[in-house]
């Protein structure tokens, strides 16, 4: 394992996260020379309909999610990659990693 810390940040649209915490159908959009690297975070999902507090049944992703959060790991921002070694550019030997 190689730990990096962020340089740039980019935009990009996500069809959302598996249930895995993995992002699912992520879109590169452009690189955001507005935001420094230091000021990102992990945003909350957006509301849908009721929320827990009004009633509304825990969905499987939910679950899944609060499972995952109770989980002791050495870091909380901990990403994994499914195919780390794919390689992307064989000229520059640039990984999905």
């Amino acid at each position: 394992m190689h730990w990096v810390s962020a340089q740039l940040v980019i935009e990009a649209n996500l069809g959302g996260w598996t249930t895995d915490g993995l992002v699912r159908q992520a879109a590169f959009k452009g690189v955001r020379e507005d935001k420094p690297a230091r000021e990102v975070v992990r945003e909350a999902a957006a509301a849908h309909g009721k929320s827990r507090e009004e009633g509304a049944p825990p969905t499987r992703a939910a679950a899944a999610s609060a499972k995952r959060s109770s989980r002791k790991t050495e870091s909380r921002d901990e990403i994994r990659f499914t195919h780390p070694d794919r390689v992307y550019w064989v000229d520059v030997g640039v990984t999905k990693q």
